[in-house]
């Protein structure tokens, strides 16, 4: 299967992504999720939105000069992309009127591989941070969460229930974001819709069981997507400047989203979780959330990066017309 052709991203973006999404969400323990843990997170994402435009604003100032005539134009779409995700970076590139200059479509794909790469590079980085905060102990404890795999309640019932009723939702949340003209909001709307069956489920005493580890493994099969979308030769061929461009922009907004949110006694794990939110979007921190075994805030995720892709696009713009009319 071809990475980057429409049938890999039709099975794995458009299949297994939301069926992973779903089945995990089913798996949280909806009765121990809290008010306080959304708006918490919600500061945090703030603090890695601030570090994303302070990130631009000092790659622009190092390296802006090599970016070319329309340097100003990628630097916004990248400062968008990593406020709420790359759904951002094709959204502010039409605002801007990057894809309708002669040479837009070209840069695009460059700039949008070199995205890939370095963006995965990162999630490698976030994966490696340690988080030793009380909160992640807590949430790393044995709980009564459907999260759990007991051989003692998984059984094939309980296991076909997950499967079942995450088509059904994701199914759902598709239909009911197409019919609302926000294709682009279906998970966010499938981590309302799984949160309310999951409750339901745990009301009238429904195992599901076993569903949850069948989500964790199609996250990795969307992670090992993401990487083997990422072109190598059309990021060599962008040039180093854009390059140089994004590794600045990542790890100066890595260094005072940890910096900030350390100084304002911010848990890491929510400034990691934002973290991702703001560079991947709300797909990729949910995966970021379930591979560091922090269920809890697999729907705060998609959340914040729901959020995300709300605010990146405008911001990106706003930047926009900073660096043009400086």
């Amino acid at each position: 299967m071809p990475a980057g052709s429409a049938f890999a991203n039709a099975v794995v973006f458009d299949a297994c992504l939301p069926m992973a999404v779903a089945l995990v969400l089913l798996g949280a323990d909806v009765r121990d999720f809290e008010r306080a843990e959304v708006t918490r997170a919600m500061g945090t994402f703030a603090v890695g939105a601030v570090g994303t435009v302070v990130g631009t604003l000092v790659a622009w100032k190092v390296v802006g000069h090599a970016m070319g005539t329309l340097g100003a134009m990628i630097a916004s779409c990248l400062c968008a992309s990593y406020v709420g995700g790359s759904l951002n970076f094709a959204a502010c590139a039409q605002c801007v009127g990057l894809e309708a200059t002669e040479q837009g479509g070209a840069i695009v794909a460059a700039a949008m591989a070199a995205d890939n790469i370095c963006m995965a590079a990162f999630f490698v980085i976030l994966g490696l941070i340690p988080c030793s905060d009380e909160a992640t102990k807590q949430d790393d404890a044995p709980s009564n969460s459907n999260t759990d795999f007991d051989e003692n309640k998984t059984t094939w019932k309980s296991v076909g229930t997950a499967v079942l009723l995450a088509i059904g939702v994701s199914l759902m949340s598709k239909t009911l974001a197409d019919a609302a003209g926000l294709g682009a909001a279906s998970l966010a709307i499938s981590a309302f819709v799984a949160g309310a069956v999951a409750a339901a489920c745990a009301h009238f005493n429904v195992s599901l069981s076993g569903g949850a580890p069948i989500g964790d493994a199609l996250m990795l099969v969307f992670f090992a997507a993401l990487g083997a979308a990422a072109d190598v030769r059309r990021v060599a061929a962008a040039g180093s400047a854009l390059i140089l461009f994004i590794v600045i922009q990542l790890l100066v907004h890595l260094a005072c989203t940890l910096a900030v949110g350390t100084w304002l006694r911010m848990p890491r794990r929510h400034l990691l979780l934002a973290s991702n939110a703001n560079v991947g979007g709300p797909a990729t921190a949910a995966a970021f959330a379930s591979a560091r075994r922090w269920p809890s805030l697999v729907r705060v995720g998609v959340f914040m990066g729901t959020m995300g892709y709300m605010l990146g696009t405008p911001v990106g713009v706003a930047l926009y017309n900073i660096f043009v009319n400086k």
